[in-house]
């Protein structure tokens, strides 16, 4: 299975598990960044090649896996295309 594929498949998974966590939650509580509403990922941010998603500490490293061999795997090349990925709780934690 292609990482395109195997992301296609987890991001669904991990946004319906999300929604059920809402159910259970007061209004306004909870959720990525406080914001009540928001799901288990996000991309909040694209710059040319820089993405920045907004993930729930708890999926970060199985997403930033998916979206590396994803991006890595988009296109076949002559030379690989090397991904580089970051985590952290904030933006400015990711120098």
């Amino acid at each position: 299975m292609r990482a395109e594929e195997r992301l296609g498949l987890l991001l669904p998974a991990l946004q319906q598990q999300q929604r059920r966590q809402q159910q259970q939650q007061p209004p306004g509580g909870g959720g990525v960044g406080n914001g009540g509403g928001v799901g288990v990922c996000r991309c909040v941010l694209q710059v040319h090649d820089e993405l920045v998603y907004e993930v729930s500490a708890e999926y970060a490293s199985a997403v930033a896996v998916e979206l590396t061999a994803a991006m890595e795997g988009c296109v076949e090349l002559c030379v690989p295309l090397l991904v580089s990925t970051k985590t952290g709780p904030t933006l400015g934690d990711l120098t």
